[in-house]
């Protein structure tokens, strides 16, 4: 099935490459993976091949999540947050719940495990219960953007941490600051829209989930083999602080009142809830995750801020929302900063040359097939 076969292609990528500590520098990461050096060795073709492989798996991840800003305020729009939220993580728990019960009491490696995975998810769970309140009020496509953020926070976790910041990674908080400031402040003076309780829950995302990536990385390191277990865990306290939250916000008798005939019965709302349930939540997580077996917290969130660009391509295409002058500023000063912060200018130059001749070399292949014959498999 779809988890063996991730399995099997994520334990291929660890033997390749062992586990990076989260102080590494991501930018060198990033240029030996887009220069050209040594690319006639069968090891080192080898090698790219399977970097690139993991990091494209990351950005398809990137890519479901994107999806799932217009999906939940579309649940949004029909029932209330702390029930459309409660649904949509009861799905995930329940394809996921054989991953946590799988030799739990044999195992205290599979314990301690499970209750990291746990503590993620509080965290986890604070960031997609504010993103549900945030888009009642805030654009889909606005949301994905600072969301992106957690890309920022990441270090800056590793400051308080102790960690030594590089001078590219304040500038990158500037410039994500900067960006807020455009998608919030700019905005409201053009539109006549005044910051709201919204606005402000959606900026919770990026602190939540940037604390639920360093948390993770930290478990990752200490239970490799346990990715799909921590997904699980994740996913139950998410689903718990979900229905704590419903309840705290919905008496019982409206909650009775509610028309979950029509709810249930709904094909819009039975797809939403499987969709961002399962498949931009179960399964982006449990790629996530696996990913971390490998990868620093900080560069995950940097592949992961391309998300915000297929959020917003979205909601173009399905909410039939618009970038004004102001988000689309902002936004280019956010994916700044998250691109900055990461690589530096050096990265950020090798990465677009590598992808230059990587597309060459793909346009060479096309043209001489005879020639392209000759490259390692």
């Amino acid at each position: 099935g779809l988890v063996q076969d991730l399995d099997r292609q994520w334990n291929d990528l660890v033997k390749f490459e062992t586990t990076m500590s989260s102080s590494k520098d991501p930018s060198s990461d990033f240029s030996m993976m887009t220069r050209g050096d040594n690319v006639d060795s069968p090891a080192a073709w080898q090698g790219l091949s399977d970097l690139w492989k993991a990091r494209l798996l990351l950005v398809g991840a990137a890519a479901l999540y994107g999806t799932n800003f217009s999906l939940v305020k579309h649940l949004g729009d029909i029932m209330p947050v702390g029930i459309s939220t409660s649904l949509r993580f009861a799905a995930a728990v329940l394809v996921t719940l054989p991953w946590l019960l799988k030799d739990l009491r044999k195992n205290d490696d599979a314990r301690m495990a499970a209750w990291l995975g746990f503590e993620v998810g509080l965290w986890n769970s604070i960031g997609y219960v504010a993103q549900a309140v945030g888009l009642d009020t805030t654009p889909a496509a606005e949301s994905a953007f600072i969301c992106s953020l957690a890309v920022v926070t990441v270090p800056i976790l590793d400051f308080c941490a102790g960690k030594q910041l590089h001078t590219r990674q304040w500038i990158g908080v500037i410039l994500a600051v900067v960006g807020v400031a455009f998608l919030e402040l700019v905005g409201s003076t053009s539109t006549g829209h005044t910051m709201n309780t919204g606005d402000i829950l959606t900026m919770v995302q990026p602190f939540a989930f940037g604390l639920g990536f360093w948390r993770m990385e930290s478990a990752m390191r200490r239970f490799p083999d346990h990715a799909s277990r921590m997904t699980a865990a994740q996913l139950l306290a998410v689903f718990l602080s979900s229905v704590a939250y419903g309840l705290w916000a919905i008496d019982m008798p409206t909650l009775q009142s509610f028309p979950w005939n029509e709810w249930m019965t709904s094909s819009s709302v039975i797809f939403g809830i499987l969709w961002t349930g399962i498949i931009t939540t179960a399964l982006s997580i449990y790629m996530e995750n696996k990913a971390m077996q490998t990868l620093s917290a900080a560069e995950t969130t940097l592949i992961f801020s391309t998300e915000p660009l297929w959020g917003a391509a979205f909601a173009g295409l399905v909410m039939g929302e618009q970038l004004g002058p102001n988000v689309a500023l902002g936004a280019t000063f956010i994916m700044t900063a998250c691109l900055y912060s990461n690589l530096g200018m050096d990265g950020m130059r090798n990465l677009w040359q590598g992808s230059m001749s990587s597309l060459a070399s793909f346009s060479n292949q096309r043209l001489d097939p005879v020639g392209a014959n000759k490259l390692p498999l």
